[in-house]
């Protein structure tokens, strides 16, 4: 173990079991068990920053020095991606569902690469065991109007698949609408086809316990009411903390069912770690040795070049909509804040997180 005297330790922020503690001198991350107080690792972030979060199943810090934002992976002690923020990255905090710092230009990171909403269905527990009851709530749900409740068409867009359309290797692909057709777009809810998969699978009357938190409270009420329709015998934990809530879901491996958002993937293989079989955070505990290998396959191709591997993405994005471990509701399309002092913005379409900082100027 270092000398924390000449690490400089500086911020410090508790999550995972553990207590992480930003390094100013040698530009790490610290992190130490927080019942025994035991050095764990020591993460080489590379960050200058003051600023330290948790939440979305990652660890977040801030580089003052190169203005971005650094997602560490608290199931491996290493950093997963870096995404610019704008000049001056000082403070990172995470709530309502999204990662905000505070700069000179930027005040929220927007999450529109990644789906924001999506109820994980425990594929180990009845009746999300059997995949008929899987498929039948994705035909079942209106995500039209579940981006209603969300705020709208100008936060939201309905999807049925992982993989985002601001992301490399999207290529839409929607079974579960009345109408499917080459378009790949959903349409409407198909009911009927629901009520008869429900029928197939011999589950109806079952008890369901849906988890929400406030960001998707009211989507959390109207999965329920779908259910009751559908003949389950449904309820609803609505807990008033994000914090508890996660702290909550992630030990207890028996939930059914609970409504998270995933953010702050860049790249198609990003938007498949979720369900990892080794994955911490896999909440749908959904678990395909062979999937994980492509998608290792995939992450690597990309790592040289974010384009490659497009053909292997949609492949792996068409596998998990018919696996339905999840229901994807929609896509975010989150407002960047910027200084009343800047112009010339653009925003960055392949990313989706930021905006090219290279082209704005200040007064």
């Amino acid at each position: 173990m270092r000398d924390p005297r000449r690490q400089r330790p500086d911020r410090r922020h508790v999550g995972f079991g553990s207590i992480w503690v930003t390094n100013f001198a040698d530009r790490t991350v610290s992190r130490v068990d927080a019942d025994t107080g035991t050095w764990l690792a020591t993460i080489r972030t590379g960050a200058v920053g003051r600023g330290i979060a948790v939440g979305a199943g990652s660890v977040w810090v801030t580089d003052e020095a190169t203005g971005t934002l650094v997602q560490v992976d608290p199931t491996t002690n290493r950093v997963m991606h870096r995404a610019p923020v704008g000049n001056g990255a000082a403070s990172v905090v995470y709530g309502d569902g999204a990662v905000w710092v505070a700069n000179e230009l930027l005040h929220r990171l927007r999450s529109g690469s990644a789906d924001a909403g999506r109820p994980c269905l425990n594929t180990r527990r009845p009746p999300f065991d059997n995949l008929r009851v899987r498929r039948a709530l994705n035909y079942a749900v209106d995500r039209r109007k579940m981006v209603e409740l969300h705020g709208g068409a100008a936060v939201a867009q309905p999807t049925c698949q992982a993989v985002p359309p601001t992301v490399p290797g999207h290529r839409s692909y929607c079974p579960y609408t009345v109408d499917p057709d080459r378009s790949g777009e959903w349409h409407a809810p198909d009911f009927a086809k629901a009520r008869a998969l429900v029928a197939a699978s011999h589950t109806r009357g079952m008890r369901i316990e849906v988890w929400t938190f406030p960001f998707f409270s009211k989507e959390g009420h109207y999965l329920v009411s779908l259910l009751r329709r559908l003949g389950y015998r449904a309820q609803l934990v609505d807990f008033r903390l994000v914090k508890s809530y996660f702290t909550k879901l992630d030990r207890t491996p028996t939930v059914q069912a609970g409504l998270v958002g995933w953010f702050g993937g860049r790249l198609a293989a990003d938007t498949f770690t979720p369900l990892g079989c080794d994955f911490a955070q896999n909440w749908a505990h959904f678990c395909d040795r062979r999937f994980d290998r492509e998608v290792r396959r995939l992450a690597a191709e990309q790592a040289a070049d974010p384009t490659a591997g497009a053909a292997l993405a949609a492949r792996l994005d068409r596998q998990i909509v018919d696996q339905a471990p999840g229901v994807p509701l929609f896509t975010p399309r989150f407002a960047d804040l910027t200084s009343a002092r800047v112009g010339n913005y653009q925003a960055n379409t392949y990313a989706a997180s930021s905006v090219l900082i290279d082209q704005l100027w200040v007064r």
